[in-house]
Protein backbone atom coordinates (compact mmCIF):
# COMPACT_ATOMS: atom_id res chain seq x y z
CA UNK A 1 0.00 0.00 0.00
CA UNK A 2 1.76 3.65 -0.95
CA UNK A 3 1.80 6.63 0.71
CA UNK A 4 -0.33 8.34 -2.37
CA UNK A 5 -3.67 5.91 -2.01
CA UNK A 6 -3.67 5.89 1.59
CA UNK A 7 -4.18 9.59 1.79
CA UNK A 8 -6.59 9.02 -0.54
CA UNK A 9 -8.39 6.80 1.78
CA UNK A 10 -8.24 9.54 4.50
CA UNK A 11 -9.58 12.25 2.19
CA UNK A 12 -12.72 9.93 1.18
CA UNK A 13 -13.34 9.36 4.59
CA UNK A 14 -13.22 12.38 6.00
CA UNK A 15 -15.38 14.50 3.06
CA UNK A 16 -18.38 12.10 4.18
CA UNK A 17 -17.08 13.25 7.79
CA UNK A 18 -17.96 16.83 6.90
CA UNK A 19 -21.20 15.83 5.17
CA UNK A 20 -22.21 14.11 8.40
CA UNK A 21 -21.33 16.52 10.94
CA UNK A 22 -23.01 19.87 10.17
CA UNK A 23 -22.29 21.67 13.59
CA UNK A 24 -19.53 21.71 15.65
CA UNK A 25 -20.54 20.74 18.82
CA UNK A 26 -22.35 17.33 18.11
CA UNK A 27 -21.91 14.13 20.57
CA UNK A 28 -21.40 11.06 18.70
CA UNK A 29 -21.45 7.23 19.59
CA UNK A 30 -18.71 5.36 17.78
CA UNK A 31 -20.03 1.46 17.77
CA UNK A 32 -16.45 -0.58 17.89
CA UNK A 33 -15.56 -3.91 18.21
CA UNK A 34 -12.45 -5.74 16.83
CA UNK A 35 -12.98 -6.55 13.58
CA UNK A 36 -11.38 -4.76 10.55
CA UNK A 37 -13.78 -2.26 9.44
CA UNK A 38 -14.81 -1.38 12.90
CA UNK A 39 -10.27 -0.79 14.28
CA UNK A 40 -10.30 1.07 11.34
CA UNK A 41 -13.29 3.71 11.26
CA UNK A 42 -11.99 3.88 15.14
CA UNK A 43 -8.94 4.98 14.00
CA UNK A 44 -10.43 7.44 10.77
CA UNK A 45 -12.84 8.81 13.31
CA UNK A 46 -9.63 9.92 16.25
CA UNK A 47 -7.66 11.16 13.52
CA UNK A 48 -10.18 13.32 11.35
CA UNK A 49 -11.75 14.75 15.20
CA UNK A 50 -7.77 15.72 15.98
CA UNK A 51 -7.63 17.45 12.62
CA UNK A 52 -10.67 18.99 12.79
CA UNK A 53 -9.75 20.01 16.76
CA UNK A 54 -13.03 18.57 18.04
CA UNK A 55 -14.27 18.25 21.32
CA UNK A 56 -12.82 15.16 22.77
CA UNK A 57 -15.33 14.86 25.10
CA UNK A 58 -17.97 14.50 22.93
CA UNK A 59 -17.07 11.35 21.06
CA UNK A 60 -18.38 7.92 23.26
CA UNK A 61 -18.05 4.48 22.44
CA UNK A 62 -19.88 1.14 22.39
CA UNK A 63 -18.78 -2.41 22.76
CA UNK A 64 -21.81 -4.76 22.34
CA UNK A 65 -20.35 -7.96 23.74
CA UNK A 66 -23.00 -10.81 22.31
CA UNK A 67 -20.60 -13.63 24.48
CA UNK A 68 -21.13 -15.80 21.16
CA UNK A 69 -17.89 -15.39 19.59
CA UNK A 70 -13.98 -15.72 20.45
CA UNK A 71 -11.91 -12.81 20.66
CA UNK A 72 -14.64 -10.69 22.48
CA UNK A 73 -12.36 -9.18 24.75
CA UNK A 74 -13.39 -5.16 25.00
CA UNK A 75 -11.42 -4.56 27.87
CA UNK A 76 -8.44 -4.74 25.60
CA UNK A 77 -9.89 -2.26 23.29
CA UNK A 78 -9.59 0.61 25.93
CA UNK A 79 -5.64 1.29 25.07
CA UNK A 80 -7.19 2.81 21.80
CA UNK A 81 -9.56 5.10 23.15
CA UNK A 82 -10.48 6.96 26.35
CA UNK A 83 -11.80 4.38 28.68
CA UNK A 84 -14.26 6.46 30.80
CA UNK A 85 -16.40 6.91 27.33
CA UNK A 86 -16.01 3.42 26.73
CA UNK A 87 -20.28 1.70 27.27
CA UNK A 88 -19.70 -2.06 27.26
CA UNK A 89 -23.08 -3.93 27.01
CA UNK A 90 -22.90 -8.28 27.82
CA UNK A 91 -25.64 -10.42 26.53
CA UNK A 92 -26.01 -13.18 28.85
CA UNK A 93 -25.27 -16.47 27.47
CA UNK A 94 -28.59 -18.84 25.98
CA UNK A 95 -28.43 -21.63 23.88
CA UNK A 96 -30.43 -20.06 20.91
CA UNK A 97 -29.52 -16.84 19.12
CA UNK A 98 -29.23 -15.70 15.37
CA UNK A 99 -28.13 -12.73 13.34
CA UNK A 100 -31.65 -10.65 13.25
CA UNK A 101 -32.51 -11.19 17.35
CA UNK A 102 -27.99 -10.09 18.03
CA UNK A 103 -28.55 -6.96 15.88
CA UNK A 104 -32.40 -5.95 17.37
CA UNK A 105 -30.31 -6.30 20.63
CA UNK A 106 -27.11 -3.95 19.60
CA UNK A 107 -29.83 -1.48 18.25
CA UNK A 108 -31.65 -1.30 21.63
CA UNK A 109 -28.18 -1.14 23.55
CA UNK A 110 -27.26 1.30 21.15
CA UNK A 111 -31.11 3.50 21.31
CA UNK A 112 -30.58 3.03 25.32
CA UNK A 113 -27.36 4.71 26.11
CA UNK A 114 -27.71 7.77 23.31
CA UNK A 115 -31.02 8.26 25.44
CA UNK A 116 -29.24 8.08 28.65
CA UNK A 117 -26.61 10.50 26.99
CA UNK A 118 -28.13 12.69 24.55
CA UNK A 119 -26.64 11.72 21.22
CA UNK A 120 -26.69 13.42 18.30
CA UNK A 121 -24.69 10.96 15.81
CA UNK A 122 -24.06 7.25 15.75
CA UNK A 123 -20.90 6.18 13.65
CA UNK A 124 -20.95 2.78 12.17
CA UNK A 125 -18.23 0.71 10.62
CA UNK A 126 -20.69 -0.73 7.43
CA UNK A 127 -18.88 -0.81 4.08
CA UNK A 128 -19.28 -0.76 0.90
CA UNK A 129 -19.13 -5.00 0.88
CA UNK A 130 -22.03 -4.71 3.74
CA UNK A 131 -23.71 -2.56 1.56
CA UNK A 132 -23.57 -5.02 -1.58
CA UNK A 133 -24.92 -7.99 0.90
CA UNK A 134 -28.31 -5.67 2.09
CA UNK A 135 -28.84 -5.16 -1.53
CA UNK A 136 -29.28 -8.68 -2.27
CA UNK A 137 -30.87 -9.90 1.11
CA UNK A 138 -33.55 -7.31 0.41
CA UNK A 139 -34.44 -8.52 -3.03
CA UNK A 140 -34.62 -11.99 -1.42
CA UNK A 141 -37.28 -10.42 0.94
CA UNK A 142 -38.71 -8.33 -1.45
CA UNK A 143 -38.36 -4.64 -1.81
CA UNK A 144 -38.48 -1.71 -3.46
CA UNK A 145 -35.67 0.97 -4.58
CA UNK A 146 -34.98 1.74 -1.24
CA UNK A 147 -34.61 -1.54 -0.09
CA UNK A 148 -32.31 -2.07 -2.98
CA UNK A 149 -30.34 1.08 -1.96
CA UNK A 150 -30.27 -0.53 1.61
CA UNK A 151 -28.71 2.06 3.46
CA UNK A 152 -26.43 5.55 3.09
CA UNK A 153 -23.44 7.61 4.25
CA UNK A 154 -25.35 9.81 6.29
CA UNK A 155 -29.28 9.14 6.78
CA UNK A 156 -32.03 9.38 9.74
CA UNK A 157 -33.71 6.23 10.22
CA UNK A 158 -35.99 6.14 12.76
CA UNK A 159 -36.65 2.32 12.12
CA UNK A 160 -33.03 2.13 13.40
CA UNK A 161 -31.61 4.81 15.44
CA UNK A 162 -33.13 8.25 16.93
CA UNK A 163 -30.52 10.60 15.13
CA UNK A 164 -28.15 10.77 12.34
CA UNK A 165 -26.63 7.49 11.65
CA UNK A 166 -23.24 8.24 9.78
CA UNK A 167 -21.38 5.51 7.84
CA UNK A 168 -17.84 6.69 6.83
CA UNK A 169 -16.53 3.72 5.35
CA UNK A 170 -19.31 2.83 3.07
CA UNK A 171 -17.53 3.46 -0.13
CA UNK A 172 -14.95 0.86 0.33
CA UNK A 173 -14.99 -3.15 0.52
CA UNK A 174 -13.71 -5.45 3.41
CA UNK A 175 -10.53 -6.25 1.15
CA UNK A 176 -9.37 -2.88 1.10
CA UNK A 177 -10.14 -1.35 4.48
CA UNK A 178 -8.10 -5.20 6.01
CA UNK A 179 -5.56 -3.90 3.43
CA UNK A 180 -5.25 -0.23 5.39
CA UNK A 181 -5.26 -1.64 8.56
CA UNK A 182 -2.30 -4.04 7.45
CA UNK A 183 -0.19 -1.20 6.23
CA UNK A 184 -0.94 1.36 9.35
CA UNK A 185 -0.27 -1.48 12.26
CA UNK A 186 -4.06 -1.38 13.24
CA UNK A 187 -4.94 -4.63 15.19
CA UNK A 188 -7.15 -6.81 14.51
CA UNK A 189 -9.50 -9.95 14.89
CA UNK A 190 -10.87 -11.72 11.67
CA UNK A 191 -14.59 -13.19 12.73
CA UNK A 192 -14.70 -17.03 11.63
CA UNK A 193 -18.37 -17.16 11.97
CA UNK A 194 -18.71 -15.22 8.48
CA UNK A 195 -17.19 -18.56 7.09
CA UNK A 196 -20.03 -20.30 8.04
CA UNK A 197 -22.23 -20.47 5.32
CA UNK A 198 -24.66 -22.82 7.70
CA UNK A 199 -25.09 -19.72 10.34
CA UNK A 200 -26.93 -17.27 7.94
CA UNK A 201 -28.13 -16.42 4.67
CA UNK A 202 -25.99 -13.82 4.48
CA UNK A 203 -23.15 -16.13 4.61
CA UNK A 204 -24.27 -18.12 1.50
CA UNK A 205 -24.69 -14.83 -0.75
CA UNK A 206 -21.18 -13.76 0.07
CA UNK A 207 -19.36 -17.08 -0.27
CA UNK A 208 -21.55 -19.02 -2.98
CA UNK A 209 -23.20 -15.80 -5.24
CA UNK A 210 -21.42 -12.56 -4.50
CA UNK A 211 -18.09 -13.58 -4.39
CA UNK A 212 -18.54 -15.71 -7.97
CA UNK A 213 -20.33 -12.58 -9.82
CA UNK A 214 -16.47 -11.08 -7.97
CA UNK A 215 -14.64 -13.87 -9.83
CA UNK A 216 -16.27 -13.39 -13.34
CA UNK A 217 -15.58 -9.78 -13.21
CA UNK A 218 -13.54 -7.87 -15.66
CA UNK A 219 -11.32 -6.29 -13.63
CA UNK A 220 -11.15 -8.75 -10.09
CA UNK A 221 -8.54 -7.05 -7.32
CA UNK A 222 -8.66 -5.91 -3.77
CA UNK A 223 -9.27 -2.33 -4.79
CA UNK A 224 -10.56 -2.55 -7.80
CA UNK A 225 -13.89 -5.04 -8.92
CA UNK A 226 -16.11 -4.50 -11.99
CA UNK A 227 -19.27 -5.75 -10.03
CA UNK A 228 -18.37 -3.69 -6.95
CA UNK A 229 -17.76 -0.74 -9.04
CA UNK A 230 -21.06 -1.19 -10.73
CA UNK A 231 -23.21 -1.40 -7.57
CA UNK A 232 -21.32 1.50 -6.32
CA UNK A 233 -22.15 4.09 -9.13
CA UNK A 234 -25.60 2.59 -9.05
CA UNK A 235 -25.48 3.72 -5.42
CA UNK A 236 -24.27 6.89 -5.72
CA UNK A 237 -26.76 7.68 -8.74
CA UNK A 238 -29.06 6.91 -6.63
CA UNK A 239 -28.07 9.10 -3.92
CA UNK A 240 -26.83 12.17 -5.89
CA UNK A 241 -30.51 11.84 -7.37
CA UNK A 242 -32.30 11.52 -3.93
CA UNK A 243 -30.04 13.87 -2.05
CA UNK A 244 -31.26 16.55 -4.69
CA UNK A 245 -35.20 15.95 -4.40
CA UNK A 246 -35.61 14.23 -1.24
CA UNK A 247 -37.80 15.67 2.16
CA UNK A 248 -35.03 16.93 4.24
CA UNK A 249 -35.47 16.23 7.86
CA UNK A 250 -33.46 17.38 11.02
CA UNK A 251 -33.59 15.69 14.15
CA UNK A 252 -34.43 17.64 17.04
CA UNK A 253 -33.80 16.84 20.99
CA UNK A 254 -36.39 14.78 22.51
CA UNK A 255 -38.14 15.06 25.68
CA UNK A 256 -37.28 11.56 26.80
CA UNK A 257 -39.18 12.70 30.26
CA UNK A 258 -42.54 13.30 28.19
CA UNK A 259 -42.11 9.37 26.21
CA UNK A 260 -41.33 11.56 23.49
CA UNK A 261 -40.15 8.88 20.93
CA UNK A 262 -39.28 10.35 17.54
CA UNK A 263 -38.86 14.14 16.75
CA UNK A 264 -37.74 15.95 13.27
CA UNK A 265 -38.64 19.18 11.40
CA UNK A 266 -38.46 20.42 7.88
CA UNK A 267 -39.03 23.29 6.54
CA UNK A 268 -41.53 23.37 3.36
CA UNK A 269 -43.07 25.93 0.93
CA UNK A 270 -46.62 25.79 0.35
CA UNK A 271 -46.72 24.61 -3.22
CA UNK A 272 -44.41 21.64 -1.59
CA UNK A 273 -47.39 20.36 0.58
CA UNK A 274 -48.48 17.53 -1.30
CA UNK A 275 -50.02 13.95 -0.55
CA UNK A 276 -46.86 12.77 -2.37
CA UNK A 277 -44.19 14.65 -0.58
CA UNK A 278 -45.85 13.96 2.97
CA UNK A 279 -46.12 10.52 2.17
CA UNK A 280 -42.48 10.51 1.21
CA UNK A 281 -41.91 12.54 4.41
CA UNK A 282 -43.69 9.31 6.11
CA UNK A 283 -41.79 6.81 4.31
CA UNK A 284 -38.45 8.11 5.42
CA UNK A 285 -39.64 7.88 8.75
CA UNK A 286 -40.91 4.22 8.34
CA UNK A 287 -44.20 5.48 9.57
CA UNK A 288 -46.10 4.85 6.33
CA UNK A 289 -47.22 1.35 6.94
CA UNK A 290 -50.06 2.65 8.96
CA UNK A 291 -51.22 5.74 6.68
CA UNK A 292 -54.20 5.68 5.23
CA UNK A 293 -55.22 7.38 1.54
CA UNK A 294 -57.91 9.15 4.37
CA UNK A 295 -55.15 9.82 6.40
CA UNK A 296 -52.56 11.21 3.80
CA UNK A 297 -55.61 13.38 2.51
CA UNK A 298 -56.09 14.64 5.88
CA UNK A 299 -52.63 15.59 7.12
CA UNK A 300 -52.16 17.43 4.06
CA UNK A 301 -55.15 19.27 3.72
CA UNK A 302 -54.28 20.59 7.48
CA UNK A 303 -50.84 21.31 6.35
CA UNK A 304 -52.07 23.21 3.36
CA UNK A 305 -54.90 25.53 5.06
CA UNK A 306 -53.07 25.96 8.48
CA UNK A 307 -50.34 28.58 9.34
CA UNK A 308 -50.18 27.06 13.04
CA UNK A 309 -51.85 24.28 14.97
CA UNK A 310 -51.31 20.44 15.16
CA UNK A 311 -53.03 16.96 13.65
CA UNK A 312 -52.47 14.14 15.74
CA UNK A 313 -52.30 10.45 13.71
CA UNK A 314 -51.44 6.97 14.52
CA UNK A 315 -49.93 8.38 17.65
CA UNK A 316 -47.50 10.84 15.66
CA UNK A 317 -48.36 14.66 15.70
CA UNK A 318 -47.88 17.45 12.69
CA UNK A 319 -47.06 20.56 13.81
CA UNK A 320 -47.16 23.67 11.58
CA UNK A 321 -45.35 26.62 12.62
CA UNK A 322 -44.52 29.62 10.18
CA UNK A 323 -43.72 27.07 7.43
CA UNK A 324 -42.01 24.50 9.58
CA UNK A 325 -43.45 21.09 9.93
CA UNK A 326 -42.21 19.05 13.13
CA UNK A 327 -43.03 15.71 13.63
CA UNK A 328 -42.91 14.15 16.86
CA UNK A 329 -44.14 10.53 17.95
CA UNK A 330 -45.60 11.03 21.89
CA UNK A 331 -48.46 10.77 23.87
CA UNK A 332 -51.70 13.65 23.13
CA UNK A 333 -50.77 16.62 24.61
CA UNK A 334 -47.04 15.47 25.70
CA UNK A 335 -46.24 19.51 26.28
CA UNK A 336 -48.85 19.71 28.82
CA UNK A 337 -46.52 17.54 31.01
CA UNK A 338 -45.11 20.35 34.00
CA UNK A 339 -41.38 19.61 34.28
CA UNK A 340 -40.28 19.75 37.55
CA UNK A 341 -39.47 23.16 39.55
CA UNK A 342 -36.39 22.59 42.03
CA UNK A 343 -33.12 23.16 40.75
CA UNK A 344 -31.29 19.84 41.13
CA UNK A 345 -34.01 18.02 39.38
CA UNK A 346 -34.31 20.53 36.53
CA UNK A 347 -30.86 20.05 34.89
CA UNK A 348 -31.46 16.72 33.86
CA UNK A 349 -34.69 17.87 32.52
CA UNK A 350 -33.88 21.17 30.39
CA UNK A 351 -32.57 20.75 27.01
CA UNK A 352 -30.20 23.18 25.47
CA UNK A 353 -27.40 23.17 27.39
CA UNK A 354 -24.40 20.85 26.53
CA UNK A 355 -22.30 21.23 29.66
CA UNK A 356 -24.89 21.33 32.38
CA UNK A 357 -22.79 21.43 35.41
CA UNK A 358 -20.44 24.55 33.96
CA UNK A 359 -23.00 26.47 32.02
CA UNK A 360 -25.75 26.05 34.04
CA UNK A 361 -27.47 29.83 33.99
CA UNK A 362 -27.65 30.55 37.95
CA UNK A 363 -31.19 31.21 40.08
CA UNK A 364 -33.32 29.97 37.09
CA UNK A 365 -36.95 27.76 36.97
CA UNK A 366 -39.12 26.56 34.25
CA UNK A 367 -41.20 29.15 32.73
CA UNK A 368 -45.10 29.12 33.19
CA UNK A 369 -47.74 30.77 30.86
CA UNK A 370 -48.59 33.00 33.93
CA UNK A 371 -45.33 34.67 33.45
CA UNK A 372 -44.64 37.95 31.75
CA UNK A 373 -41.79 39.05 29.58
CA UNK A 374 -41.53 43.40 29.69
CA UNK A 375 -45.12 43.53 31.06
CA UNK A 376 -46.37 41.33 28.05
CA UNK A 377 -47.49 37.11 28.63
CA UNK A 378 -45.06 35.05 27.90
CA UNK A 379 -47.27 33.32 25.56
CA UNK A 380 -47.43 36.39 23.20
CA UNK A 381 -43.54 36.71 23.45
CA UNK A 382 -43.34 33.02 22.01
CA UNK A 383 -45.91 33.39 19.41
CA UNK A 384 -43.56 36.56 18.11
CA UNK A 385 -40.35 34.72 18.30
CA UNK A 386 -42.03 32.00 16.59
CA UNK A 387 -41.25 29.17 19.55
CA UNK A 388 -43.70 26.31 19.14
CA UNK A 389 -46.16 25.20 21.68
CA UNK A 390 -44.19 22.03 22.85
CA UNK A 391 -40.98 24.17 23.58
CA UNK A 392 -42.44 27.01 25.92
CA UNK A 393 -42.45 25.20 29.04
CA UNK A 394 -38.83 24.28 28.60
CA UNK A 395 -37.81 28.03 28.51
CA UNK A 396 -35.79 28.88 31.76
CA UNK A 397 -36.94 32.03 33.48
CA UNK A 398 -35.54 34.65 35.87
CA UNK A 399 -37.00 37.72 37.45
CA UNK A 400 -35.02 40.19 38.73
CA UNK A 401 -36.31 42.88 40.32
CA UNK A 402 -38.90 44.51 37.50
CA UNK A 403 -36.40 42.97 35.13
CA UNK A 404 -37.48 39.26 33.80
CA UNK A 405 -34.51 36.97 31.47
CA UNK A 406 -35.76 34.13 29.81
CA UNK A 407 -33.09 31.58 28.41
CA UNK A 408 -33.84 30.00 25.06
CA UNK A 409 -31.77 27.52 23.15
CA UNK A 410 -31.57 28.68 19.30
CA UNK A 411 -33.04 25.25 18.23
CA UNK A 412 -35.98 26.10 19.71
CA UNK A 413 -36.85 28.89 17.07
CA UNK A 414 -38.80 27.40 14.07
Amino acid sequence: MNYKSHNNMYEQAYKILDIIYTEQEQKTLLAVSWWPDSMYLLHIVQQYREAKNRNKKLLHYIYCDHQVRKHNDPETITQYLDKKKLHITTRKRTKTHNEATLRKRRYEQIQKYADKHNIDILLTGHNLSDRIESTFLNMLRGSHIDGFISMQSKENNSHIFQGIIGRPLLQYNKSYIQEQCNALDIPYHIDISNFDTTVSKRNILRHNILQTLKDLSHKNNKQNNSFEESMQNIYERYEKHNNHNKEKLIPMPRYKHRNSKRSYKRKIAPKDITTQNIKNIAKSLHISNNLTKKNLYEITQFLQNKASGHKYINNTYRFINHGTIHIIKAPKKFWEHRCVKKEKDMRKYFIGIENQEENWPKDRRFATQTDTVNKKPLKKRCINQKIPIFWRNNILYKRKGEKEELHIPTFMYS
